[in-house]
């Protein structure tokens, strides 16, 4: 073979392996493509929803965990508690025990304020003159038409409550007045309450001697 000939075929013989190796190469890279999408396509989701299901449940586990270690007491927590509780009413029973003669007074002074304006409507409305009769721990409403007659059963006073019963006990007329101003002192042993009747048939609680 002439050197002409050698010359005019070494070219088309370098030329060959190279397409050769860029067409492999496209095609490599087009297997690749495909093979991305593909998983892309359908391993990507089964995944991803394997994986949100995953931290789901770890979730729900966390959740469910959490709320069994809130829900109840422990026996410690209860015998605090416990103590708390019965510190507190050690505390209060002194204080309590001091304030409740004071509302037993108040108490009673306002039954009795109450009872007599009731009985002063009922004189009222049936235009019979109407009183209530003390004792020292009770007292009785009447029915005086003529003479006085008890209008039902004997009412107590709060325990420790005592009244001092008025020379004339408060009798209502038919208008609603009485026929003098009346004054009722109720007592607890240590402080006193007034209740005070004027004439015009007006009733008041007051901590001072009824004027």
């Amino acid at each position: 073979m002439s050197a002409s000939e050698r010359v005019s075929l070494s070219p088309s013989a370098e030329f060959i392996p190279t397409n050769s190796i860029i067409y492999s190469a496209a095609r490599g890279c087009v297997k690749a493509i495909v093979r991305g999408m593909l998983f892309a396509l359908f391993l990507r989701k089964p995944f991803i929803s394997h994986w949100h299901y995953r931290n789901k449940m770890s979730s729900s586990k966390e959740m469910s965990r959490t709320k069994s270690n809130q829900s109840g007491f422990t026996l410690i927590e209860l015998m605090a508690a416990i103590g708390v509780a019965g510190l507190l009413v050690v505390i209060a029973m002194p204080f309590f025990t001091k304030t409740l003669p004071a509302l037993r007074l108040t108490d009673g002074a306002r039954q009795v304020a109450t009872d007599l304006q009731q009985v002063r409507m009922r004189a009222i409305a049936q235009s019979i003159p109407h009183q209530i009769s003390f004792s020292t721990t009770t007292y009785v409403v009447q029915r005086c038409n003529g003479a006085c007659a008890n209008d039902g059963g004997n009412m107590a006073l709060p325990e420790g409550i005592t009244v001092t019963p008025p020379s004339t006990p408060p009798q209502f007329q038919p208008r609603g007045t009485v026929s003098s101003a009346t004054t009722i002192r109720i007592s607890n042993g240590t402080n006193n309450k007034w209740v005070c009747v004027k004439i015009v048939g007006r009733i008041n609680v007051q901590d001072t001697v009824c004027t």
